[in-house]
């Protein structure tokens, strides 16, 4: 009778293995994934990387090709950013580069204050790190630092030595060569903010505007043949298959991260330095972005996407990204 009865124990208890193995194997998984996702979502956002792109541009001087511009946005200045080292690394990253220019494409303060702020006076010093190429390091604010602009935040770009312009234009002398710079500060608050920006300039040599909201790009009165923007933090959390799971807001509508075309112009979109809002990201690594110009040839002209063979995707896929 024991023996039957160990029998049937067994029997059942492999019965019962049998159903359940599986579910909870999934479980297991699923726990673990999901912890490998949260520590990696939480370690990433101080995991610095270089990315380096070639822009040909028409018009561009023979003599000035190779210039490098390096590129950051989105600093999102707050403590976190001290203790994980990012500033300095960055800045060590762009002065071993030895770029032409420096372009900071806005969002220096941190609108969100759940996870801490920088006084003025600590954003002015954390700015000077990135002050390395006097006379030729500029500078626009984004959507997070209009509300402070007047209570000094102007006076810390300022203060650092880098070149604020709001709606503005500069002509920068590289090689011998003009090369011709836009700013535009937050869009939102001015209607006619490219016509100022971009008064003056000679429309037959490149124009380089540095805006930090992308959607700039595909305004009409946007005569700039390449658009240099952040704002998107290149989604900031890319989950597979899913995508582009995170975007401030108004930037889901076009452009997340990399290279675009439209009508003979170009887009750059960088992921940014810091986060917004959540201090995570994952599959979206902080960027410091490393462009050099290149003439562009008749072949590689008319390599470029068509207006006519340009497709509009959807909310959050982006037109033409190479």
């Amino acid at each position: 009778m024991k023996f039957i009865k160990k029998n049937l124990f067994f029997s059942a208890t492999r019965r019962l293995l049998r159903r359940i193995w599986l579910p909870v194997a999934a479980g297991v998984l699923l726990i673990g994934s999901g912890w490998h996702w949260i520590r990696t979502m939480l370690a990433e956002p101080a995991e610095l990387v270089a990315v380096y792109r070639e822009i040909h541009l028409p018009g561009l001087p023979e003599e000035q090709d190779g210039i490098k511009i390096a590129v950051l946005s989105d600093l999102h200045l707050r403590p976190a950013l001290l203790r994980n080292n990012l500033l300095p690394r960055a800045a060590a990253l762009i002065e071993r580069e030895q770029p032409d220019l420096i372009l900071l494409a806005g969002d220096y303060y941190n609108r969100y204050p759940l996870f801490g702020n920088l006084s003025m006076s600590e954003i002015t010093r954390e700015l000077q790190r990135f002050h390395l190429v006097p006379g030729r390091t500029f500078a626009v604010t984004g959507n997070h630092d209009t509300p402070v602009m007047n209570k000094g935040l102007r006076e810390a770009i300022q203060n650092s030595g880098i070149r604020l312009l709001e709606y503005e234009n500069t002509t920068v002398l590289l090689r011998g060569h003009p090369l011709q710079l836009a700013g535009i500060n937050d869009f939102h608050t001015d209607p006619n903010c490219l016509s100022r920006a971009f008064a003056g300039l000679d429309r037959s040599l490149p124009i380089l505007l540095l805006a930090h909201n992308p959607e700039l790009f595909v305004m009409p009165d946007n005569a700039a043949d390449l658009t240099i923007s952040g704002h998107t933090h290149g989604g900031q959390i890319r989950l597979p298959l899913i995508g582009v799971n995170y975007l401030p807001r108004r930037a889901e509508e076009f452009f997340d991260r990399g290279l675009f075309y439209k009508n003979g112009q170009q887009l750059v979109v960088t992921s940014g330095l810091g986060t917004s809002l959540l201090p995570l990201r994952w599959n979206c690594p902080p960027e410091v972005l490393f462009l050099t110009l290149r003439p562009m040839s008749e072949e590689k002209g008319a390599a470029l996407p068509r207006p006519e063979t340009e497709r509009r995707g959807s909310k959050k896929t982006p037109l033409h990204n190479r």
